[in-house]
């Protein structure tokens, strides 16, 4: 089957067309960015040597009234007919290899993308915004958590 015979789910065009009485009708398949989006952000998250991701002050602020992480956090696609546009910022691991991890995500994103939504990536931008040990991250996460449980019962931090 040739490419100019496909579409973005990647069917064959005589799945997407039906004639009903002489009118040909196109069905289509399509994903909002932030499905997109959270597919990226949870195929990144099980690579070694990602600690988190660094998301905007919105983002922060939505994960505090939320039960769990925010898995787009850090996260934004640009999803066109037929590709998606991924972008990502990230904390990396202290020691951790960044041009393996790149590379590992480009792959591990690229095939998730395709299998779940027949699109193909055309372009994943990673930028390393923080380094730090696993030890680092820990604390900075329980600090986070503690401040948010002081804030969200009204208290003033270290009462």
């Amino acid at each position: 089957m040739s490419e100019q015979n496909k579409n973005a789910a990647n069917l064959p065009d005589a799945y997407n067309k039906d004639e009903i009485e002489g009118q040909t009708y196109t069905d289509t398949l399509s994903f909002d960015d932030s499905v997109i989006e959270k597919i990226a952000g949870i195929t990144a998250r099980e690579i070694p040597g990602i600690l988190d991701m660094k998301g905007n002050f919105m983002s922060g602020i939505a994960e505090n009234f939320t039960s769990g992480p925010n898995v787009t956090k850090g996260i934004s696609a640009d999803v066109n007919e037929r590709d998606v546009t991924v972008d990502v910022k990230l904390i990396l691991e202290f020691g951790a290899s960044a041009p393996d991890i790149f590379a590992e995500m480009k792959e591990r994103v690229r095939a998730q993308l395709f299998q779940m939504t027949g699109l193909k990536l055309r372009e994943l931008n990673v930028r390393v915004v923080d380094v730090m040990t696993q030890k680092e991250y820990e604390k900075q996460n329980r600090d986070n958590r503690q401040e948010n449980n002081y804030r969200q019962a009204g208290l003033p931090q270290g009462y």
